[in-house]
């Protein structure tokens, strides 16, 4: 599969059979199959998960559907004109038939708001967590790190299940000594093949620091680095 990263958690994943594209936030969307059938995936309404100029694709190719947490407002949808979507809840499944082949979607809670999603195709896995992160900030008290960190365990858990070809997880400078937490706690405790970081508001170097430190000795050749409007195939 080829996938285009749209800056920050956005991105485009080209498979055999379908695409798939993920938070755009901003940039330009490639040039993108009418072969395929287009599943368009919105984890959540901030506004830097979610750009409505997304909803222009439903004008211009033939097959996209639209895949949402339920946070996002559906006069949002009417107002640009998408009719194919669907709604979804934390703790939803959804298996669609397609016209080249079937398509399975779970949901899981995010630590913050909305969805994180896992799509799984005959041919492959791919997790994008959206917000769900381990948000933990200095000054936080005990019981906020306690409450942050237990929810978290919970609703990751679920992954355990899966093999997951690949993986677009939170990695953000703004939490300095406990970035690095996520994507370890994630690439120790699920089948990853590759992992992705996202989300880094700031810069990108961060995710160099994590692959040089001896926190990633077991995992670091399966971390990918790919910076804005760059694109990698798998």
């Amino acid at each position: 599969m080829k996938i285009t990263c749209l800056g920050h958690s956005g991105f485009v994943v080209e498979t055999e059979k379908f695409n798939f594209v993920f938070d755009y936030y901003k940039g330009e969307i490639p040039d993108l199959s009418q072969r395929k059938e287009t599943f368009v995936f919105i984890s959540h309404r901030h506004y830097d998960h979610m750009n409505t100029d997304v909803f222009a694709l439903s004008k211009n190719m033939k097959r996209v559907k639209y895949i949402l947490s339920s946070d996002i407002p559906t006069a949002i949808l009417e107002e640009h004109g998408v009719r194919d979507y669907i709604m979804v809840s934390p703790g939803k499944r959804l298996q669609l038939e397609t016209g080249r082949g079937r398509l399975k979607i779970r949901t899981i809670p995010s630590t913050d708001a909305g969805v994180a999603f896992i799509v799984s195709t005959k041919n492959e896995t791919l997790f994008h967590a959206g917000d769900l992160n381990l948000w933990l900030w200095d000054g936080m008290s005990e019981e906020e790190v306690y409450n942050m960190t237990a929810a978290y365990k919970e609703y990751t858990s679920v992954l355990r299940k899966y093999q997951i070809d690949v993986a677009f997880l939170t990695l953000d400078n703004r939490q300095k000594q406990y970035a690095f937490l996520n994507i370890d706690y994630f690439m120790r405790r699920f089948k990853i093949a590759h992992c992705i970081p996202m989300h880094y508001s700031g810069s990108t170097k961060i995710c160099d620091v994590l692959k040089d430190s001896d926190m990633s000795i077991d995992y670091r050749d399966r971390i990918i680095k790919l910076k804005p409007f760059r694109y990698v195939t798998i």
